[in-house]
C-alpha cells in the first residue's frame, strides 16, 4: 500500500511538472526546431534568416529555387553579431477590446524599443482601433523613424504615450485590411530593399474589416496574403475584454494568420489573462529571438541564371527538409570581373574566330551571346573590329 502511495504521488508530480511545462511552452515564441523567416536573393547569391530551437552555427545547410541549386557559402552568425539593421512595422490594436492594463503596458515596450533602435534599424507604427470601420490605420510617427535620429527619439517616445485607448462600444478594429496593406506595400519594396524587415501585431485578435461592404479583406483572404507575402508576421497576442468577442476571429488570428507554418514568425500569447509582466516578457523575447536567435546563412548557385517572380525556396538543413519559404530571385548582381579565356583563340575562316570562356559566376548563354559585350582587337598595331555576330554555344 506505501508503494502505491507513493507511486501514485509521484504520478501526481510528474503530471504537475508536465502541465507546468506546457503552460511555459504555451507562452514561448520558439514553438518550431527549423523556421526560414525570410530570404533574400539577387543571383548567384541568397540570404537567408533563420530561427528556431535547433538552429546553430554549425548547421549545415543547401537550397533550391527551382532549378537552380543553392550550397552553402561562408560562415552562419547570429544577427546580432551580423551588425545589420531591422525594419519594424507594428500594427498596434489601441481599441477597446484590448484590456487597459496591457495596453498601457505595450505603449511603455514600444517606447522602450524606439529608444533601444540599434546600428540603422527602422520603424514604424500603425494603430489600427477606430470608430470608424472605412477610416485607414494611423501612422503614430508621420514617417520611418531611424535609430541614427537620436534627437527625435523624446519625440517619438511622446508620440507613443499619446496612442489614445478607443474604448466604449463604437470600438471597431480594421487589423485584417491594414496587415493587407502593409504586405502589399513590403512586397514591391522587396526586390530593392536591403534591410530585412518583419510586422509585429500587437493585438488582441479581434477583426471587424471585412464588415465594411467593397473591400476583399475577409479572413480567407488575408491569410492567403500572408502565405504569398515575402515578409515575416510576428505577434504579440493581448488579453480581450470585450462584453462579446468575437472568438471566431481571435481563434483564426492566433491559429491561422500568426500560425509559423503560415507567418513565418513567431507570436508570444498575452491572451489567457490581464497580466503586464507577460507583456514585458513577450517584447523581451520577441527581441531575443529576432537578434540573438536568428542566424543568417548565405547559399550561392554556380550560375547567376535568376528565376521570374516570386519562388518557393527550399532547404535542407542538417539533412532535415523544412517548410519553404518565399523569395524573390528575379534579378543578379553586378558581375564586375570578366571572364577568362580558356586555351588559345583560334581562326575559323576569313572572318571567323572561336575560343571558350570561364567566368567564377558562371556564363549564360544570353550574356555570351551578345555582341555588345565583346572587343575583338589585334595583337600588335592593336585593331579593333567591328563584331558582326555571336554565337553562343553552351550554358555554364
Amino acid at each position: 500500500m506505501g508503494k502505491r502511495i507513493k507511486a501514485f504521488s509521484l504520478l501526481v508530480a510528474l503530471l504537475l511538472l508536465y502541465c507546468q511545462s506546457t503552460t511555459v511552452l504555451a507562452q514561448t515564441v520558439v514553438n518550431k526546431s527549423l523556421l526560414a523567416e525570410q530570404a533574400k536573393g539577387k543571383a548567384p547569391n541568397v540570404k537567408v534568416y533563420m530561427t528556431g530551437s535547433d538552429m546553430s552555427k554549425t548547421a549545415e545547410v543547401s537550397g533550391k529555387v527551382s532549378d537552380v541549386t543553392l550550397s552553402q557559402k561562408g560562415v552562419v552568425e547570429t544577427f546580432e553579431e551580423s551588425g545589420e539593421s531591422i525594419r519594424y512595422i507594428i500594427l498596434f490594436d489601441n481599441s477597446g477590446s484590448i484590456n487597459k492594463a496591457q495596453f498601457d503596458e505595450a505603449k511603455s515596450q514600444l517606447a522602450r524599443m524606439r529608444t533601444s533602435m540599434k546600428n540603422e534599424d527602422e520603424m514604424q507604427i500603425f494603430t489600427v482601433g477606430t470608430t470608424d470601420i472605412s477610416a485607414e490605420k494611423t501612422d503614430v510617427f508621420g514617417r520611418i523613424a531611424v535609430a541614427t535620429e537620436k534627437d527625435r527619439v523624446d519625440e517619438d517616445c511622446e508620440k507613443i504615450e499619446n496612442i489614445e485607448y478607443i474604448g466604449g462600444v463604437v470600438s471597431k478594429t480594421i487589423l485584417y485590411r491594414s496587415l493587407n496593406e502593409v504586405l502589399e506595400e513590403q512586397s514591391a519594396q522587396m526586390a530593392i530593399d536591403k534591410l530585412r524587415t518583419i510586422v509585429l501585431l500587437i493585438t488582441d485578435g479581434e477583426d471587424d474589416s471585412d464588415d465594411l461592404n467593397g473591400k476583399d479583406n475577409d479572413k480567407d483572404s488575408t491569410l492567403a496574403n500572408v502565405r504569398a507575402s515575402c515578409i515575416p508576421v510576428y505577434g504579440i497576442l493581448l488579453n480581450d475584454t470585450a462584453r462579446e468577442p468575437n472568438e471566431e476571429k481571435i481563434k483564426f488570428t492566433k491559429n491561422q494568420i500568426l500560425d509559423s507554418n503560415n507567418s513565418n514568425g513567431y507570436y508570444y500569447n498575452c491572451s489567457d489573462k490581464p497580466d503586464i509582466d507577460e507583456v514585458k516578457e513577450a517584447f523581451k523575447e520577441i527581441d531575443n529571438v529576432l537578434r540573438k536567435e536568428t542566424y543568417i546563412v548565405w547559399l550561392t548557385a554556380e550560375t547567376n541564371k535568376k528565376v521570374v517572380g516570386k519562388s518557393e525556396l527550399s532547404l535542407t538543413i542538417n539533412n532535415q527538409s523544412i517548410t519553404p519559404v518565399l523569395l524573390d530571385y528575379s534579378d543578379y548582381e553586378k558581375d564586375t570581373d570578366a571572364p577568362v579565356v580558356i586555351g588559345i583563340v583560334e581562326k575559323e575562316g576569313r572572318n571567323s574566330v572561336t575560343f571558350m570562356i570561364e567566368d567564377e559566376n558562371g556564363v549564360n548563354l544570353s550574356d555570351a551571346g551578345d555582341s555588345t559585350h565583346y572587343v575583338i582587337q589585334t595583337e600588335g598595331d592593336g585593331k579593333k573590329w567591328t563584331i558582326d555576330q555571336v554565337n553562343a554555344n553552351q550554358d555554364g
